[in-house]
């Protein structure tokens, strides 16, 4: 992303900050819904398992394996 006050004043036409914010984060929200969206149509999970798919893992995931295998049984 572009930092508005970083550009010369050179190119006046430069969209404000605000805009260039917002405009990235709607389309990184598109982006990740699309991502989820494909993941679930061409690798759909089984039927017993009750969790959507999501990008991020569970928090628990940072602990220790042995710690974290017993949280996900």
């Amino acid at each position: 992303m572009i930092n508005a006050h970083l550009v010369p004043e050179v190119s006046p036409n430069l969209p404000p900050q605000s805009l260039m914010e917002s405009s990235y984060s709607a389309l990184k929200k598109r982006v990740r819904e699309g991502l989820i969206e494909d993941w679930s149509r061409l690798f759909p999970p089984p039927a017993y398992y009750h969790h959507p798919p999501a990008i991020y893992p569970h928090p628990f995931m940072g602990l220790g394996k042995f710690v974290a295998g017993r949280m996900h049984k």
